[in-house]
């Protein structure tokens, strides 16, 4: 090829290309011939040249970039790429001069070899790529794909339901026993269909959306359709679904690398479900003996009022901790954990505590449950005292002086509770 041809840029290009290519196979040729003693001078002295070879290359490399270049220096570029390549030539025509059967032995079996091992390799990043496809269907480690479903599936439920129970938007009050009755079908066809399109992880943040994003719409109709004596009853299960699922949403945001389906605070032990369930009791058994008492609506709305506020401090708090929030006391400081002080830190220790302590006090006081709200003040101050011990014993552990000095600044937040103090 004359130098005419090729002092084009797409011309350089292609040649610099297939010049790369073969003089890749003459150092790799090379390297292998350092078995033979006889090449031991040649071989080295062929490294030489390819690395004035690639200076060479990476000049031309940077002409072709250049805007300014003109034709005299691309020539010019040329020209030095052209004698290290010849000069290379040289070198490997001597050194198979004094072994040529040899350096052809060594050349095929090299090319065998190399075969094989692409091979191999196909084979193997093959076989991988299959391991990462099916784990990544099946594994809770599937952040983004979860995150998105639970997403659309609350908000799809929400509108769908609202779309449905329309009709009782004209009517002044509609049966009870009709709203459940209605909004059960679609939970257990919801929760079918998700069975059977879903799977694992996927499938178990699935039908818990679901059961929140049904309870959410349930909360909003029986508190607009139904009579007025259930309006509580319509704060509380708007309440307690928005709650749950929320913590799940949060999470997704500041720490998405351990986002589960126990995200939810679903299932977040067993005395909590017992709680529930007996506060549930409470209020079905009142409103059969004492319906009147359910009809204290500005006693609800108080209750509303501690549950709302409590749910903006919490969720408040865990975004002003960020990566250093968890729903678990940690027992080993990880590294980028920081001791935040700061924004809703500076008026109390553990405001996310602070907000779920009035939140599950608010949801009882929404019922009007007299029984369960003393049972459920004691029971949390309980369990937050408890906590706020075992997460400070902790946390001085992690931060020592630091977080004493941060303990005599700043109060719990919670009555009657101190945490752990050295002093």
């Amino acid at each position: 090829m004359s130098r005419g041809a090729i002092a084009t840029r797409a011309g350089l290009k292609d040649h610099l290309t297939r010049t790369m290519d073969k003089i890749r196979q003459y150092k790799d040729l090379s390297m292998t011939a350092e078995l033979d003693n006889d090449l031991a001078t040649d071989t080295e002295l062929l490294k030489q040249r390819y690395q004035k070879f690639i200076k060479a290359s990476d000049q031309v490399r940077w002409t072709l970039q250049s805007t300014n270049a003109t034709e005299e220096q691309i020539e010019q570029d040329y020209s030095a790429v052209a004698e290290v390549e010849e000069e290379m030539r040289m070198v490997l025509v001597l050194a198979k001069n004094k072994n040529d059967e040899y350096k052809l032995q060594l050349d095929t079996d090299f090319q065998d070899q190399q075969i094989k091992d692409e091979l191999k390799r196909d084979e193997d990043r093959n076989k991988c790529r299959i391991a990462e496809l099916q784990k990544e269907w099946s594994s809770p480690d599937a952040k983004d794909i979860t995150n998105i479903t639970a997403l659309l599936t609350f908000i799809r439920d929400q509108v769908d339901a609202a779309e449905r129970f329309s009709r009782w938007k004209s009517e002044t009050s509609a049966p009870l026993q009709q709203v459940c009755k209605y909004v059960i079908l679609f939970d257990v066809q919801y929760c079918l269909l998700s069975r059977i399109c879903c799977q694992g992880q996927i499938y178990e943040i699935v039908w818990r959306s679901i059961l929140l994003g049904i309870g959410q719409a349930l909360g909003i109709t029986i508190t607009s359709c139904c009579s007025t004596n259930y309006l509580s009853l319509g704060w509380y299960i708007s309440v307690m679904s928005f709650f749950h699922f929320s913590e799940f949403v949060v999470t997704s945001i500041i720490r998405p690398q351990n986002l589960t389906s126990e995200s939810f605070l679903l299932n977040h032990s067993k005395a909590y479900g017992i709680a529930a369930l007996v506060s549930w009791i409470e209020y079905w058994t009142e409103l059969w003996i004492f319906p009147g008492l359910k009809n204290s609506y500005w006693i609800s709305g108080i209750g509303l009022f501690l549950c709302i506020g409590g749910e903006i401090v919490r969720k408040t708090a865990m975004l002003t901790a960020f990566h250093n929030f968890d729903h678990l006391i940690r027992t080993q400081r990880e590294e980028h954990h920081q001791l935040v002080t700061g924004g809703i830190y500076s008026l109390c220790r553990h405001p996310s505590y602070v907000g779920w302590f009035y939140w599950s006090i608010g949801t009882q006081i929404i019922l009007c449950n007299p029984l369960c709200s003393v049972a459920y003040l004691i029971a949390s101050w309980k369990f937050f005292n408890e906590r706020v011990f075992e997460e400070e014993v902790t946390l001085l552990h992690f931060f020592g002086k630091e977080y004493v000095a941060y303990q005599s600044k700043v109060p719990t937040g919670l009555p009657f509770i101190h945490g752990h103090n050295i002093n």
